[in-house]
């Protein structure tokens, strides 16, 4: 559930809420969860 964007979020949220190290694994999952569905979404999404 680490490479998930829902649980890389809940890890990355938690190590903040307590104070744990900058999360960098969470957030570069994250980041690479937007770089993959962001130009997808663009591509396959229609109004219709």
């Amino acid at each position: 559930a680490q490479y998930t964007p829902l649980g890389a979020a809940s890890q990355a949220l938690a190590a903040a809420w307590f104070g744990q190290p900058f999360p960098a694994t969470e957030l570069l999952v994250l980041a690479g969860w937007g770089l993959v569905g962001i130009p997808l979404a663009a591509r396959l999404f229609r109004w219709s």
